[in-house]
């Protein structure tokens, strides 16, 4: 496992900051199910290197850009019951899987200071995934505004892009899923965000309130058969939908 960091000033008005982290996982081992062993080994290889580069701008603003490159080698048994041996995994649907991803990330970001009252933040991301085959472009825009000595109003909005995590969540590895890690099918999840706030604070005291409306889209779904009556052998789809709004 390593981590390391750094953040310097190259000049007067422009900071840098980086980020480097690797980290490699062997697992050696088994279980037993009904006499019959089952090997659970798996290997991950993962690297990150972040960059961000910060322009100080006329009065306070600033103007970042920035990149993130995410490496990630993985192999683990995927075993799959089809229900006619219970507790002994198909030998037509079982095997070695192997998950290859590499994502990278660009972005940029404006911080825009008009006066002492008013602050907007505008924003663009360029993801593309390996393991999806997929690429996607997301904005981001917020802004606050101070309406007294004590108090501001702000709204923010964003439109976020996920990759499933076929390679971390044990999920994908014990929810007998028949399916092809490399050519998967599957798209990004993705989530529209609207949030609308009040603060105000004195004396210590913080009052906070906030509207939110959050939208998600294409999220995975575990997809099994209706006539299936024992041990069922599941698919993945991108055909889930749910939101979250509240005061």
């Amino acid at each position: 496992f390593l981590l390391t960091t750094y953040k310097g000033e190259l000049n007067d008005d422009l900071l840098l900051q980086l980020g480097l982290s690797y980290s490699d996982n062997t697992n050696d081992s088994e279980i037993i199910i009904d006499d019959y062993p089952v090997n659970i080994n798996s290997y991950d290889d993962l690297l990150q290197f972040r960059t961000v580069l910060t322009k100080k701008l006329f009065s306070k603003s600033k103007l970042k850009f920035g990149f993130h490159l995410f490496s990630q080698s993985s192999k683990f048994m995927n075993y799959v019951f089809d229900g006619l041996e219970l507790g002994v995994p198909s030998e037509n649907y079982s095997g070695e899987a192997i998950v290859n991803e590499f994502l990278s990330t660009t972005f940029t970001e404006f911080d825009l200071k008009f006066s002492k009252k008013i602050a907007i933040n505008v924003g663009l991301r360029y993801e593309n995934s390996k393991l999806l085959n997929q690429s996607s472009v997301s904005p981001r825009f917020s802004s606050a505004y101070k309406i007294g000595k004590n108090s501001q109003i702000s709204y923010a909005y964003g439109k976020f892009y996920q990759t499933p995590e076929m390679g971390f969540d044990l999920w994908y590895r014990q929810s007998n899923i028949d399916i092809d890690f490399v050519n998967s099918g599957l798209d990004f999840e993705q989530s529209t965000h609207h949030i609308l706030n009040f603060e105000k604070s004195k004396k210590k005291k913080t009052i906070r309130i906030e509207i939110f409306d959050k939208e998600y889209n294409d999220l995975v779904l575990l997809n099994t058969p209706a006539e299936c009556l024992y041990v069922c052998k599941s698919t993945l789809t991108n055909k889930g939908y749910g939101y979250s709004r509240g005061l």
